[in-house]
């Protein structure tokens, strides 16, 4: 009903509540003793799930992005924690064709659904650059200046791949 009437409102409640619950939750279970951090990346999953399931059910297109974005943050944590060392074409050969992935998908389903093509495409950009985020938070693993250098150069592939493909990208993205 609040959704009808006041949406800002609706959005900010519908978050507040959906940060507490995942906060609460991750809360419950070191309150009950439950340290294992597989078990709290699950209960994320879990609750990502939900949130992409809700925000396609309601068309909300922030809750379905928020739910992506969890469950790539997921990812991060078992590639962090998953493999042994990560050299810099791993690191990349991990994320980038899920990037990819993601930005087809948009425009597989951008037809039938602008809004989730646009969620997609936003998650594909985000997946896009989380080499470099990693990066940045080893930086004095990979060296600063590596890790700009590769931050430019995607930037200036992406910069080629947008203009080249605008004609295609620019019907779909706004909605």
């Amino acid at each position: 009903m609040k959704r009808e009437k006041e949406p800002p409102a609706a959005l900010v409640l519908l978050g507040l509540a959906s940060l507490f619950w995942l906060f609460i939750g991750v809360y419950l279970m070191k309150i009950h003793g439950v340290e294992d951090p597989v078990l709290i990346v699950a209960y994320v999953v879990l609750v990502s799930m939900i949130w992409i399931i809700t925000g396609l059910i309601s068309r909300f297109a922030l809750y379905h992005l928020c739910g992506w974005v969890g469950l790539v943050f997921c990812y991060g944590w078992l590639l962090h924690h998953q493999l042994a060392s990560i050299q810099w074409i791993t690191l990349e050969l991990s994320w980038v064709p899920l990037a990819i992935v993601f930005c087809w998908m948009s425009w597989m389903v951008h037809e039938k659904s602008r809004q989730s093509g646009f969620v997609f495409f936003i998650v594909g950009l985000i997946v896009w650059y989380m080499p470099e985020l990693y990066g940045m938070l080893y930086s004095e693993q990979y060296g600063e200046m590596t890790v700009q250098w590769l931050l430019l150069g995607k930037i200036m592939v992406e910069a080629a791949l947008l203009f080249f493909f605008r004609k295609k990208w620019t019907e779909w993205v706004v909605f």
